[in-house]
């Protein structure tokens, strides 16, 4: 099994707007990009986010915070990443009939997933046949 980290993240339009205004369409792509690594990775120092940004751009730095070991953070990307982890636990805690929450919590089999995909397809092309409606399999 492979751990799945959160693969979204909320993005409020209004907000990124009113942060990008005075940025140039380049600046803007790398601000998107540096929030996504900061999503993926959490913290960024400020080399690491120069790197992604190839230099340094005072419009994006102007944006982000410091937390006490001088890492750049996203204020309202952090507050909604951690709303969206407290309201998975409590959908895993309130999951009946599964796996332990423990191991269930956090991971993701590519494989049973495959299989799931697999077998709800057989269902509806089965159904279909039933039905003798003419859907052709690719």
């Amino acid at each position: 099994m492979t751990v799945l980290k959160d693969p979204a993240m909320m993005l409020f339009p209004s907000e990124f707007i009113m942060e990008t205004t005075f940025m140039t369409d380049e600046e803007k792509g790398k601000y998107i990009t540096v929030l996504c690594n900061m999503h993926f990775y959490g913290h960024l120092s400020a080399e690491e986010i120069e790197h992604i940004c190839s230099g340094h751009y005072k419009s994006i730095f102007r944006n982000l915070s410091v937390d006490e070991k001088g890492l750049y953070y996203h204020i309202r990307m952090e507050y909604e990443m951690d709303k969206r982890a407290e309201y998975r636990k409590s959908r895993a805690k309130n999951a009946s009939g599964k796996k332990k929450k423990e191991e269930v919590q956090g991971t993701f089999d590519t494989e049973d997933f495959y299989n799931a995909a697999l077998e709800r397809s057989e269902r509806f092309y089965a159904e279909k046949n039933k039905k003798g409606e003419n859907i052709h399999k690719n």
